[in-house]
């Protein structure tokens, strides 16, 4: 009796588990159904912030909504540029065309809840904006004289006819914003599926750009100041420059229409915006016969944290929730897990069991695991040279494809011969027929010039089973250039040095993960995770997470990487600066920059350690200093610790002129390096990076550079020597 009583209870004990798991499995169901929505919606999402033509093999989403849009636009713009101006259009419609800030007709108010931003609006009417007023000029006039600009007139017709009466609004001012969006983007791509393919797709205006005086006519009206604008500076407008412009700025999805080209700009954040909105224009190029040259644009962005988007994704058991409506939910479930436990355990006792006992301990010796690991790392400096990489191994077949030996690294290999056999590295040696040898030079030395690479790396790739028996499957090389750009992953360059021919199907997904390691972090061994779904964790330290100018920029970017972040306000420096002991090299392309962007005596009010302008002309630093007014000639003096060095003709600098960049050690450990861009190239002012790779180079680089020997003067004792 005690036995048949213990096993009963060794039963229901065994059956405790499969109960516990029906009874979560309705819930869990709709749970996973959701993350799996997620997941898809997250490929969207990369697709749009990672600028890539490439479209997810299961279904063109985004480039489907973007032909729509272009679809939609050449038709408005046929249509208006086909009409002939009437003066019932000129009377009806010049009186909708607002000159300024002020709101005509009915105001709405508007919130935008992923940047927390307020505007009043008018639906019924455009505003004229001037992106020309970097001269502080008087436009007025010309402002006015552009209600009268066909165009304008056709324009404000078209979409004022074809929106009007389609807005429902509220005293809630996120669901006018949401609605309105939801209006013109059903407009635009002729249904409401768009947020399928798109998840949190948002329009915010759409408006239409005069090259021939810079005016802006937007819709819908609003009261938004907007100063200091120069228009050759936007991306939109950069983008329908010629291709051999150096300042032409990359699109996605181009095509040719009838009256010129369209295509989606890449992600930038717009610097005239009070609170920053990653954002991407689609553009349209119209060279009107007779008339000139226009911009058609239509600024897009993504919004996750808005109230229709939360709508659009109840949480799973909510949903559950909804669809019961018993009075007793939770009879129901134990019910419901009962029936559908009780058979799967009868199952797994009767044949489950013993199958998966016995496939598990046959199979145990041959669960294997890929490991990357680092083999040598070497940092450009004045004390390398040239570095000589070697990379040994044995293989059973050689591979000769392009693809396995991508680095085209010298090479040697040789038959092994047979012999006299170790017992313990029998099977190894029997298996192994050839021997291989590659070898490869890399010259990494700072001390005269800045060199080609930051950082050489090899890595070797291993296959790892339960009984400890390591196989060696391939090799990469790691570049890290010394080049600079707004891109993150730019500079870093992986190619396969060999590759074993049996593994040839896994080349391309581990090197994926290595290059996505090498931005999340510096550790020297990890494991491969063969799932090209599978991302790893991005970990941003807190001493950029605090730095105000930068959260909403982190908060409501997606294709952010650990490692680097790119910043637009000249102020995200100066709260970097306070957060430890700083030593910059500067030069005169930022200071310039900073006086033309009246920010000179604000930025240098922040006191740090070390500062450094090279020279790298004659009495350059004295013309800029003479160009400068007595106010800011006082801060450089008096509020920051400057140092010349002086141009000499004998010595080559190290650091370019165009190298602007400073070290930020924390608790006397260097943390972090911010590079500033000192041209128009990019819309970014420049990096943050908190990678071992960047502040190693730019340690080392701004060491190389003291080391010079150059005369190096205060400000006040350098403008009291005379000039040679």
């Amino acid at each position: 009796m005690m036995f048949k009583l213990t096993k009963i209870v060794s039963k229901t004990l065994s059956f405790l588990p499969f109960f516990i798991a029906s009874l979560m499995v309705m819930i869990s169901a709709e749970v996973i159904s959701k993350y799996y929505k997620e997941i898809e919606e997250y490929k969207v999402l990369t697709l749009w912030y990672e600028h890539s033509d490439n479209e997810i093999k299961d279904g063109n989403n985004l480039q489907s909504v973007v032909e729509k849009i272009q679809s939609q636009l050449e038709k408005d713009v046929d249509k208006i540029l086909q009409s002939e101006i009437s003066e019932e259009v000129i009377t009806n419609t010049s009186d909708k065309i607002s000159p300024d800030a002020i709101i005509k007709g009915k105001p709405i108010k508007w919130e935008i809840e992923k940047t927390g931003s307020n505007s009043v609006v008018s639906y019924d009417y455009t505003r004229l904006i001037d992106f020309n007023n970097l001269n502080n000029q008087n436009r007025e006039q010309v402002i006015k004289n552009s209600i009268n600009d066909e165009t304008f007139l056709l324009f404000t017709y078209q979409i004022t006819t074809e929106l009007s009466g389609k807005f429902k609004t509220n005293d809630i001012d996120t669901d006018n914003f949401n609605k309105f969006s939801n209006v013109l983007m059903v407009y635009l791509t002729g249904s409401d599926d768009y947020l399928k393919q798109v998840p949190y797709l948002r329009v915010e205006n759409i408006y239409v750009f005069k090259e021939e005086n810079g005016v802006v006519m937007s819709y819908p009206s609003n009261n938004k100041k907007y100063d200091s604008i120069n228009y050759k500076t936007r991306p939109w407008f950069r983008a329908t420059l010629p291709n051999d412009n150096n300042n032409k700025y990359s699109s996605n999805y181009v095509k040719n229409s009838k009256y010129g080209n369209t295509g989606l700009t890449k992600v930038y954040v717009d610097v005239n915006d009070k609170y920053p909105n990653a954002i991407r224009t689609l553009w349209y190029d119209l060279n009107i016969p007779s008339k000139g040259k226009y911009i058609l644009c239509v600024d897009l962005f993504l919004d996750k944290i808005s109230t229709l988007s939360k709508e659009q994704n109840l949480n799973g058991l909510q949903s559950i929730q909804s669809r019961l409506d018993l009075k007793d939910i939770w009879i129901y479930l134990l019910f419901s897990s009962l029936i559908i436990s009780l058979p799967i355990f009868s199952i797994y006792e009767l044949f489950g069991k013993n199958f998966i006992l016995k496939t598990f301990n046959y199979h145990s010796n041959n669960l294997v695991k890929i490991k990357l690991q680092r083999e040598t790392r070497h940092y450009a400096s004045k004390d390398e040279g040239e570095i000589k990489f070697t990379i040994q191994g044995e293989t059973k077949e050689i591979n000769k494809s392009e693809q396995s030996m991508e680095a085209k690294w010298s090479f040697n290999i040789q038959n092994i011969q047979a012999g006299i056999l170790n017992s313990q590295t029998l099977t190894a040696q029997k298996e192994a027929t050839y021997s291989y040898e590659f070898v490869s030079v890399y010259n990494l030395n700072m001390s005269e010039n800045k060199p080609q690479y930051r950082c050489i790396e090899t890595w070797r790739v291993v296959i790892e089973s339960q009984a400890n028996n390591i196989q060696k499957i391939g090799f990469f090389v790691v570049k890290w250039d010394t080049n600079n750009s707004a891109s993150i992953e730019n500079g870093l360059d992986i190619k396969s040095i060999y590759w074993e021919k049996n593994y040839q199907e896994y080349l391309d997904v581990i090197k994926e993960q290595l290059h996505e390691q090498l931005l999340i972090s510096d550790e020297k061994e990890f494991v491969a995770i063969l799932d090209t779904n599978y991302s790893r964790r991005q970990n941003i330290p807190s001493y950029i997470t605090g730095i105000d100018s930068l959260k909403q920029v982190i908060n409501n970017s997606l294709y952010l990487k650990q490692g680097k972040i790119v910043f637009s306000e000249v102020k995200t420096l100066a709260e970097l600066y306070k957060q430890g002991q700083v030593k910059a090299i500067c030069t005169l392309f930022f200071l310039k920059k900073l006086v033309e962007n009246n920010q000179f005596k604000n930025f240098f009010q922040t006191p740090i350690n070390e500062r450094y302008l090279i020279e790298n002309k004659q009495d350059e630093f004295r013309k800029f200093y003479d160009s400068l007014d007595d106010e800011s000639k006082l801060v450089l003096i008096n509020q920051s610790p400057f140092q010349i060095m002086k141009y000499q003709d004998n010595i080559n600098n190290i650091v370019t002129q165009k190298d602007d960049f400073s070290i930020i050690s924390i608790n006397n450990i260097p943390k972090l390096v911010t590079y500033s861009f000192t041209d128009n190239q990019y819309s970014n002012m420049g990096w943050i990076s908190w990678r071992e790779v960047d502040i190693k180079f730019y340690e080392e680089l701004y060491k190389c550079q003291k080391d010079k020997g150059q005369r190096v003067e205060n400000i006040q004792t350098y403008l009291t020597l005379k000039s040679p």
